[in-house]
C-alpha cells in the first residue's frame, strides 16, 4: 500500500519523513476474522466521543507479517503490509495491550461483536490477543 504524504510532511525537504505521534498508515478494521501481527510501538492519547473522559488510546502496531484490513479515511478502506504502521483503538477487550511492553510482538485477531445486552446495548467487539516474548509483558 502507498503511503499518503501529509501536509506536513509536504512542506518538509525532499528526504525527511514527518516525526508526528499520532502517524498511522491506517486504522485496524472492525470485522470479524482481521488479523494483526506486530510489533507495539508506542501508544497516544486523542478526543473520543465515546468515552466518558473524552480522550482514548491508540496503540500503533507496526505489521510484521501478512496483511491487516484498515480503514485510511471515513470514506477509504484499504490493506497495510509488512512495515507499515497501523492504529488500533483501545476497546474494552484490549484494555490489556496497556500492560504490554513496547517492542513486543503481538498478534490480534477480530473475533466478531457479541449481542447487545442491557449493558451494552451496541454489541461489544471480541478479539483474540497474544503477545510473544519472555519480556512482553
Amino acid at each position: 500500500m502507498a503511503k499518503k504524504e501529509s501536509k506536513a510532511a509536504s512542506a518538509l525537504p525532499k528526504g525527511f519523513e514527518a516525526l508526528a505521534l499520532d502517524r498511522v498508515d491506517g486504522w485496524f478494521k472492525l470485522v470479524k476474522g482481521n488479523t494483526l501481527q506486530g510489533v507495539l510501538e508506542d501508544s497516544f492519547q486523542m478526543k473520543s466521543r465515546f468515552n466518558e473522559s473524552g480522550k482514548k488510546t491508540v496503540y500503533k502496531v507496526r505489521i510484521s507479517a501478512g496483511e491487516t484490513a484498515v480503514e485510511i479515511s471515513k470514506d477509504e478502506d484499504g490493506v497495510c503490509g509488512e512495515g507499515d504502521v497501523v492504529g488500533l483503538d483501545e476497546k474494552g477487550f484490549l484494555k490489556g495491550l496497556s500492560k504490554v511492553a513496547q517492542g513486543a510482538e503481538i498478534f490480534i485477531r477480530c473475533t466478531g461483536k457479541a449481542a447487545p445486552t442491557k449493558d451494552m446495548p451496541q454489541g461489544s467487539w471480541r478479539f483474540d490477543i497474544g503477545v510473544a516474548g519472555p519480556d512482553a509483558v
